[in-house]
This record gives structure tokens, C-alpha cells and sequence, in this order.
């Protein structure tokens, strides 16, 4: 049984940098995504070149899991959303939820839902000033998406026969 989920006030939310300290997170057990090596080299590397920002999520001066976010974006066949007056080849502006992963130790305790929530604020903050409708994801294996389907997410409309599955959450 697990211990007591966590709610998002329990967690403080800090960028990743150069000095942040990543010796003490893992995320292997069943890391098929390869989500403990991306924090580990790579995620600075993204961001030095633009190409995703990484949040870490704190508990007690203890990363809990980290999201990586980027600019992304969605067709419009792929949702469920049909503005008429932009036609079928429009693409939506979106943030790309790029990685999501979690402390192993504090899995099914509710930290995966919280970042999450965090990263749903964040896009109704960007969506005042950019103009910002869906988050996007890319992931696979039964258990992530239903997941991110317990958060509301949807699966697209396109290519649902593959490994890697398409996901999106709508604004408004």
C-alpha cells in the first residue's frame, strides 16, 4: 500500500541549472523511456540550446521528479477541436510536455499528477501573453496513457495503432 499521496502545495519548483544536485534522483526502475539518463546528461544540453526547459520538483529539499517542456504544436485533425473558419491545415499552438518522470520511490503517490497540474497552470499563464490551446506529449505502454488520460488528457486522432502514442490536453 502506498504511503500518503502528495498534493501540489507540497512541492516547490526550481529550474534545473549547473548546479543543481542530481546524484541523489533516479527513475530506473522501469525507465524504458530513458528518462534517468536525459536528467543526468542530457537535460542540460537542451536547455544551453533552446530546445526544452527542465523544472525539478522539490519535497523537503529532495527532488521528486522533473518535467521538461518545450514549444510545440498540433494539427488540427489530430484533436477534436474544429475551428471551421481555419480549415484542416491549421496547426494549434501547444507546449510539448517532452518528460515527465518521478523519484522510484514515490511512484503511485500521486507526484506524476501534481507536475502535471503545475505544468497545466504554466500553459493558462503562457496562453495571456502567446496564445498557447493544448498540451502535447508523445509516450507508450498501457499504463502512461492511461495515466495521462486520468488527467485529462486525450489520445489523438491519428496514428492510435502504433507503439508511440500522441496525447493531448485542451485549455478551452
Amino acid at each position: 500500500m502506498p504511503a500518503n499521496k502528495f498534493a501540489p502545495t507540497d512541492f516547490s519548483v526550481k529550474k534545473l541549472d549547473a548546479k543543481t544536485d542530481l546524484s541523489g534522483f533516479s527513475c530506473k526502475e522501469n525507465d524504458d523511456l530513458g528518462l534517468d539518463e536525459f536528467i543526468h546528461k542530457e537535460a542540460l544540453g537542451y536547455q544551453r540550446e533552446s530546445m526544452g526547459t527542465t523544472y525539478l520538483f522539490y519535497n523537503d529539499d529532495k527532488i521528486a521528479g522533473y518535467i521538461t517542456v518545450a514549444m510545440g504544436s498540433i494539427g488540427v485533425k489530430m484533436t477534436k477541436l474544429r475551428l471551421d473558419i481555419y480549415g484542416d491545415k491549421i496547426r494549434y499552438p501547444a507546449l510539448l510536455l517532452g518528460r515527465l518522470a518521478v523519484q522510484s520511490g514515490l511512484r503511485r503517490r500521486a507526484v506524476g499528477r501534481c507536475m502535471v497540474l503545475w505544468c497545466i497552470g504554466l500553459v493558462q499563464r503562457l496562453s495571456e501573453d502567446l496564445g498557447c490551446r493544448f498540451i502535447v506529449l508523445v509516450t507508450k505502454g498501457e499504463s502512461r496513457v492511461n495515466f495521462y488520460k486520468e488527467c485529462g488528457f486525450e489520445e489523438s486522432a491519428i496514428d492510435q495503432q502504433k507503439e508511440m502514442k500522441m496525447m493531448y490536453f485542451q485549455l478551452f
